[in-house]
């Protein structure tokens, strides 16, 4: 499932939206998220985000608004609640979480985005500035997710990696172009002949965590101990099914 993020309109302050997203995930449905628009127009936004410019995308600009699904609406937001809006808020108030559960689940969605971005993309003299906003990101949502003690953070790897590697320093090297080129997120050793990407093996490890914990909840989805929320014609109030 593929979620299509602007900057024209909220996609998560829409109830139909975030209530499919929350779907596709407890049905095992892996959800995307991509951005449209300046975020990644080639001659604007890709040129920005390649200059360490991650706000400029959407799916990342938009992180510091957490996900509160009670408030999202169906229809116009100055209209009063539509069937479908009355529906949906039926459905999600009889199930286990109720909407504590929408958002919990579309905060992973975006972590896994955070996770999963190719920092490749961003160029190697402007990394570190790209790194840090990464990094920025990534710490806003995280205090938001399920089980958010089992990920490490950045300062314990680092801290590792100086442990490990004594005299090790920040990178630095030189771009392309010529020019110098430092970043604080990875380390070298004395002849530069050897670096760690601390950055990168910090991401490694977050997917790795969030991967382990999205398994664990497909398997308990499949032995019927999840959470999942069905709006069903058929059963006995006319809209909704909670498993």
């Amino acid at each position: 499932m593929i979620v299509v993020l602007t900057s024209a309109s909220d996609v998560y302050s829409r109830l139909w939206c975030v209530y499919e997203m929350y779907m596709a995930t407890q049905l095992g449905v892996k959800v995307v998220l991509s951005p449209y628009g300046r975020s990644y127009n080639f001659y604007l936004g890709m040129m920005e985000v390649q200059s360490g410019n991650m706000k400029a995308d959407i799916c990342i600009s938009n992180l510091h608004k957490p996900i509160n699904s009670i408030r999202a609406r169906c229809g116009h937001p100055s209209q009063p609640e539509n069937e479908d809006e009355k529906m949906i808020r039926r459905v999600i108030n009889t199930s286990r979480t109720k909407f504590a559960g929408l958002d919990e689940a579309v905060e992973l969605i975006r972590f896994q985005y955070l996770v999963g971005y190719k920092t490749h993309h961003i160029q190697e003299n402007c990394r570190e500035k790209g790194f840090a906003q990464l990094k920025e990101a990534i710490e806003t949502v995280l205090p938001r997710l399920p089980n958010k003690e089992k990920y490490v953070s950045f300062e314990s790897i680092f801290d590792k990696h100086c442990s490990l590697n004594p005299g090790y320093k920040e990178y630095k090297g030189k771009d392309w172009k010529g020019d110098t080129v430092t970043n604080k997120y990875i380390l070298m050793n004395d002849s530069g002949s050897e670096t760690v990407d601390i950055f990168q093996e910090w991401l490694n490890a977050l997917r790795d965590t969030l991967n382990a914990e999205l398994s664990q909840k497909k398997e308990s989805l499949k032995e019927g101990e999840g959470n999942e929320i069905v709006l069903n014609e058929n059963n006995n109030n006319g809209d909704s099914l909670v498993v």
